[in-house]
């Protein structure tokens, strides 16, 4: 088993260095979907599974291989994109993660754990303090992660 902890929301060692927007903290989202770790993981990390509930993702859980986001918004088409820096199978897919106008890339861990009667599906966006738009990039995305992890929900459980 890797060692790699997941990203602490509120730790200094992240993200070193000059901070362009600091006092920017880490999203951290979770959700309880009442289906096995395994269910959720395939999910997650199955192309055609996640079609069911992220249909506009393009990711291959492997380590060193780029990812994409097809979007649009207000009529423009965008592309979140960035790399899957490690996986650990029914655990933590950890991902950089960037629009395509940012300056600089954001981390990304989501953990499963098995809660006894469901998953604990758990989201840590963090590093808006690199960008200059970072509080107003972290608010669109709080609201982003609760939509994908109801719309996994949702896609377990009914």
């Amino acid at each position: 088993m890797s060692t790699a902890p997941l990203l602490d929301p509120t730790g200094p060692e992240a993200r070193p260095g000059r901070s362009v927007c600091p006092g920017v903290g880490a999203i951290t989202e979770s959700i309880v979907v009442h289906a096995s770790v395994n269910r959720v993981w395939r999910a997650i990390s199955d192309p055609d599974a996640r079609l069911r509930w992220w249909s506009y993702l393009v990711l291959e859980p492997i380590a060193g291989t780029r990812w994409e986001e097809h979007w649009t918004h207000d009529g423009v088409r965008r592309v979140t994109s960035g790399d899957v820096v490690s996986v650990r199978p029914r655990e933590l897919l950890r991902l950089t993660w960037a629009d395509d106008d940012w300056p600089a890339t954001t981390d990304v861990d989501v953990a499963v754990e098995d809660r006894g009667t469901g998953t604990m599906v758990r989201v840590v966006h963090r590093g808006w303090e690199e960008l200059p738009d970072g509080a107003e990039q972290r608010r669109a995305h709080v609201s982003g992660w609760r939509h994908h992890l109801r719309n996994l929900r949702a896609a377990l459980e009914h």
